[in-house]
């Protein structure tokens, strides 16, 4: 449809897109309520300063899209938005607010939502690669905590919270934040200085580079222990003892 190829100041409301194909498309300034892009071919679509609620864009293939961009200070907004089932791989989320949004069964391979406002939202089935940045960085939004996300019907491979602060969010079985990560991972480097083996190297490089750049005290990471595991119980075993909030 080459009425949504460029879109400026434009306001949509009960439009059904479902299934239309439109690759590189721009959107800017726009308010889009009440429509439907179902099953939607949009990959590459840029959106700057729009507001997007209570649109469905479940199945949609948003490959390479720009959901969050930031621009002057000015970031999107989803409210009650589906997403289930899309494909987000590659895409660039900056900023922005998710209030209300289903990401069940979408594909996130990769994906980093970096200094996202996510809030009342559900993600499920596989996520892999992915990383929720929360840390406090220059020209970026504030960070805002997560609240009220519900990620018990997923599953998490090499999923990553940086400096996360989190209100009311629901892991995965046998999955837990680690409360004031800082601090523990620089009690747990002491503790493990001394420790020759393999695995003791392999845990302080992780929680080596996981100490660079910024961050609050607070802050909370993720503690996985099947990431652990896909490499050895010895290592699972050690991270454990000194990660593992539940142990404590």
């Amino acid at each position: 449809m080459r009425g949504l190829e460029e879109l400026k100041k434009a306001k949509l409301r009960g439009l059904d897109q479902h299934g239309v194909r439109v690759v590189g498309a721009r959107w800017t300034g726009c308010r889009i309520s009440e429509c439907s892009f179902a099953d939607a071919v949009l990959e590459d679509l840029r959106i700057w300063d729009t507001q997007v609620s209570d649109c469905s864009f479940a199945g949609a293939s948003l490959r390479g899209a720009v959901l969050g961009s930031w621009h002057k200070k000015r970031r999107n907004e989803w409210r009650q938005v589906s997403f289930a089932g899309a494909d987000l791989r590659g895409a660039v989320l900056i900023g922005a607010l998710f209030d209300g949004c289903d990401f069940s069964a979408a594909r996130l391979d990769g994906v980093q939502f970096e200094q996202c406002d996510l809030r009342n939202s559900t993600f499920a089935g596989p996520l892999r690669d992915v990383l929720f940045d929360c840390r406090p960085l220059p020209d970026r939004p504030t960070p805002a905590p997560l609240r009220d996300l519900d990620f018990t019907a997923a599953t998490f491979q090499h999923v990553e919270f940086r400096d996360a602060h989190p209100e009311h969010v629901v892991l995965p079985k046998d999955t837990h934040f680690i409360p004031n990560y800082r601090p523990t991972a620089r009690q747990a480097l002491a503790a493990l200085e001394s420790d020759p083996s393999p695995e003791a190297h392999i845990l302080r490089a992780e929680l080596t580079n996981a100490l660079h750049g910024p961050g609050t005290e607070d802050g909370a990471a993720l503690y996985n222990p099947h990431d652990y595991l896909t490499h050895s119980e010895p290592l699972a075993t050690l991270a454990a003892q000194h990660l593992n909030p539940s142990a404590r």
